[in-house]
């Protein structure tokens, strides 16, 4: 069988989505996988693939087009000579030429269109209003990571029958394994010495991560605590175009001692980081899963979490919660983890036994059984 993937998100900076995407294709590579796999990518990945890899990446014309109109033009061009026997679309968008003539399994990371459309840039909507409907009645199959998503995209009228829960896994950053068939992602440059005391947000600086409010609640959090020694807050993420409101805060003479813009963060340093933290602390207005926060939990960070559905879905009982809109609610909460060892020890300890409920080698399984229920016959 031959199954052709939407790969454009290794090309660049590999976060949110592309991690997803690379751990599935490292543990298929890891267990042998019996299917040829063509990767179609607007650009050349920064990984080297090998059997059962094969990376398609056209003609250049991305350069020009954009992403999303390569997904709409070139790629089921590319898709049509190749003869896929299906293909799995792994951001929310179909290429809708290949639909009908391909069986299509469409992986939903979130409903942000729906739930945040004020915090999208309007050309994150333009795509998603020409295409984000369509994908999700031609699909064949459509994965959610969170029950919470399905559910919405049910009240939406999607059929319900095609759509299955597939949470996302942890991939344990010193033991990635399947090298022979992937190469690692840079080598990170070397980093500067971390402050003794650190509080962590990883994630790309969004809007809905609400990184504004959590900077004015840790400023307030500062305050309570008088002279001695103070905790520092890093951010570690990729720069947005709706940032600018946080680099402002940023110079601000109460925080710029405190608080340090790391910018993206390779794998190594990633586990480093999340090892030392006193705590993860993301407090999003939305999310579709949250893959951090079981990352943060897996590598022994204790987590503060928003309390929104999804990401009580996957934090269970082994997270701090604080109210998103409430900045007192969160400011509160750097204080208790900043107070109370024994409650880091105990997140900890939560942590560790919630994050080894989610496998990448299950989400793979389940994500290969899809495919071949859908695909025609070779």
């Amino acid at each position: 069988m031959r199954i052709g993937i939407d790969a454009r998100q290794l090309s660049g900076q590999v976060v949110g989505t592309g991690r997803a995407l690379l751990s599935v294709l490292r543990v298929w590579a890891k267990e042998r996988f019996p299917h040829e796999v063509v990767l179609y990518a607007s650009r050349p990945p920064r990984l080297d693939f090998s059997n059962p890899y094969r990376v398609q990446t056209g003609l250049g014309s991305a350069r020009w087009l954009g992403g999303s109109l390569w997904l709409q033009t070139e790629l089921p061009l590319l898709a049509r000579r190749d003869r896929p026997d299906v293909f799995w679309a792994t951001t929310d968008i179909l290429p809708l030429p290949l639909a009908g003539k391909v069986p299509c399994l469409l992986t939903v990371h979130d409903l942000g269109y729906y739930q945040i459309p004020e915090l999208l840039s309007p050309y994150v909507r333009a795509v998603y209003r020409l295409f984000f409907r369509a994908s999700l009645e031609r699909a064949d199959r459509i994965i959610v990571t969170t029950s919470a998503v399905r559910e919405d995209l049910a009240g939406r009228g999607i059929d319900a029958k095609k759509i299955r829960v597939v949470p996302h896994g942890i991939t344990r950053l010193d033991d990635r394994g399947a090298q022979t068939a992937l190469g690692s992602l840079d080598k990170p440059p070397q980093a500067p010495g971390l402050p003794k005391d650190y509080f962590l947000f990883v994630g790309h600086l969004r809007p809905n991560k609400n990184i504004e409010r959590t900077l004015l609640a840790f400023k307030d959090f500062l305050a309570r605590l008088g002279p001695g020694p103070k905790p520092s807050l890093l951010l570690a993420g990729g720069r947005t175009a709706t940032d600018s409101g946080i680099f402002r805060l940023l110079d601000d003479p109460a925080l710029a001692p405190h608080v340090r813009y790391l910018g993206y963060v390779e794998d190594a340093r990633l586990e480093q980081l999340y090892r030392r933290a006193l705590a993860f602390v993301t407090v999003s207005t939305y999310e579709g899963f949250g893959l951090p926060f079981l990352e943060a939990m897996a590598h022994g960070a204790p987590v503060v979490a928003p309390t929104l559905p999804t990401a009580e879905e996957v934090c269970g009982d082994a997270a701090l919660y604080a109210d998103p809109a409430d900045a007192r609610a969160v400011q509160d909460a750097f204080a208790k983890i900043w107070e109370n060892p024994e409650l880091r020890e105990d997140l900890k300890r939560r942590g560790a036994a919630r994050a080894a409920l989610f496998t990448w080698e299950s989400a793979a399984a389940k994500v290969r059984k899809l495919l071949e229920e859908i695909a025609r016959p070779s």
